[in-house]
């Protein structure tokens, strides 16, 4: 396993090295993953501060786990746009506010959120298990699975392209305003 030094020097001699081959200046952005500690103290100023930051951002590159959050949170603030995916299992927050593309996945269950807002663009799956979300509203793609098991689901709203199944239970079959135009499975 390499070292965090070792790791620097072989970024910085691939970078010299793409340099030299393009004629062009290279710069490297760091993007940082936001995880939250499972044992975190929910006196953690430091740590909510740090989340309270980053919802002022418009875009954030990196992965957004904020499951089981240990403080209220109202929205997600400024962001209109994660990089990474974007976990909110088992949140209280209730908005997704400004947030209109997610590149990676997004996890849902168990949250709050009773809409999707402004989300047009979700990268990878989508997953409202057990949410009480009844319509995609301005959603209009995901990049892999959507997992729509054991939600209130009654439209699929602007929904264009699904590039995995949809997940639903035998009983809401039929049930669904858009569902025939994709393929999907009843488990």
């Amino acid at each position: 396993m390499k070292t965090e030094r070792e790791k620097k020097l072989e970024i910085a001699l691939l970078k010299e090295k793409i340099e030299r081959i393009s004629n062009k200046k290279v710069l490297f952005k760091e993007k940082e993953d936001i995880l939250v500690p499972r044992n975190l103290d929910t006196r953690d100023k430091k740590y909510k501060q740090k989340i309270l930051k980053l919802l002022q951002q418009k875009v954030y590159d990196g992965n957004l786990d904020l499951s089981d959050l240990p403080f209220e949170l109202k929205d997600l603030g400024n962001l209109e746009k994660v990089n990474g995916y974007l976990n909110l299992y088992n949140t209280s927050i209730k908005s997704l506010g400004n947030l209109k593309h997610v590149g990676g996945s997004l996890d849902l269950e168990n949250s709050s959120i009773t809409s999707l807002g402004n989300l047009k663009y979700v990268n990878g799956y989508l997953n409202l298990y057990n949410t009480s979300i009844t319509s995609l509203g301005n959603l209009e793609y995901i990049g892999d699975y959507l997992n729509l098991h054991n939600s209130p689901i009654k439209d699929l709203g602007n929904l264009k392209e699904v590039n995995g199944n949809i997940l639903i239970k035998k009983e809401q079959e039929g049930k669904i305003k858009g569902l025939e135009k994709f393929n999907y499975k009843t488990w």
